[in-house]
């Protein structure tokens, strides 16, 4: 819940609607839990009986993780160029 609410900042839309964008489907089901305590502590704090709650799973935030040696070379070397030289220079191989 803590991650859901503080990675992404929430968005205000347009009818009282405050999207939360969660990482994934677990952390839009926990908000969706805690739904109605959200709703009730909004609403009494501001007043305002029409404000909502909407989840939105943030598709954009994946990204591919390295497993094996040699993904995790590649990517070592897409994030320093200078790691393919040092291998280079070195004549080094991966072990398995």
């Amino acid at each position: 819940m803590f991650l859901a609410m503080t990675k992404n900042k929430p968005e205000l839309k347009k009818g009282n609607v405050v999207i939360v964008l969660a990482d994934n489907a677990i952390q839009a089901d926990i908000v969706n839990e805690k739904k109605p305590e959200l709703l009730s502590k909004l609403r009494k704090e501001l007043g305002n009986y029409t404000v909502d709650i909407q989840t939105k799973t943030n598709k954009s935030i994946r990204a591919e993780k390295a497993y094996l040696p040699a993904e995790k070379l590649e990517k070592l070397i897409q994030k320093n160029p200078a790691v393919e030289k040092l291998k280079a220079a070195f004549n080094l191989d991966l072990d398995y």
